[in-house]
């Protein structure tokens, strides 16, 4: 089933509106960077200059031993990855006690973790689909520390028939349901050279 039909699917069981993928990825890293420090980056060398220096022939200076501020500057990843060879003995990862947000998430969470406040923490399960999430969420709890959760899986789910990815996303918003926390999942990306296929959900 092609992609694009996974957003109208998605979006029809949980009654959200239907972004585009530039606009849900455009969104989802202002959230993100809006809450984590800012870098000021550097300037690229203007298009057409070659930036190559000379080798320089004199001895490299020692490493400067780390300060207690290089150390609180450094970012953490706070990533957890789990592989995809026993799905049945998947759990959630152990939380640090200034972590409040968890991001479930398939093989992405390793460039989503780039992006992310220091107050997440990134669970990524390699392969992961809908359905999986739902066995996440009703097998094991989550600790009181945990505030939010935002997730972002459903590529996975590419191959399924129509009925399948119905089914799927109509018992993982039922698990969703009875969760106390604040929950936001994240929409199935699409690309812009797939056929353009439509299913509404009414």
């Amino acid at each position: 089933m092609q992609q694009q039909q996974q957003r109208k699917i998605v979006a029809g069981v949980f009654g959200g509106p239907v972004q585009t993928a530039e606009e849900k990825y455009i969104s989802h890293i202002n959230d993100i960077k809006t809450l984590a420090s800012a870098h000021p980056g550097t300037a690229g060398a203007p298009p057409g200059t070659d930036d190559r220096q000379p080798p320089d022939p004199r001895p490299c200076p020692s490493t400067p031993l780390p300060s207690s501020q290089t150390v609180a500057a450094a970012p953490r990843m706070r990533l957890s990855v789990f592989n995809p060879g026993n799905r049945q003995s998947w759990t959630f990862p152990e939380f640090r006690d200034n972590e409040d947000t968890v991001l479930i998430c398939d093989s992405n969470g390793r460039s989503l973790a780039l992006h992310k406040p220091p107050n997440w923490r990134v669970a990524s399960y390699r392969i992961a689909r809908l359905e999986d999430v739902g066995h996440l969420l009703r097998r094991h709890s989550l600790p009181d520390t945990i505030k939010n959760v935002v997730i972002a899986v459903g590529i996975n789910n590419n191959n399924n028939m129509e009925c399948a990815i119905v089914n799927h996303v109509t018992a993982l918003r039922d698990v969703l349901a009875v969760q106390t926390r604040s929950i936001r999942v994240l929409e199935v990306p699409y690309f812009t050279d797939e056929p353009t296929q439509q299913l509404w959900i009414t």
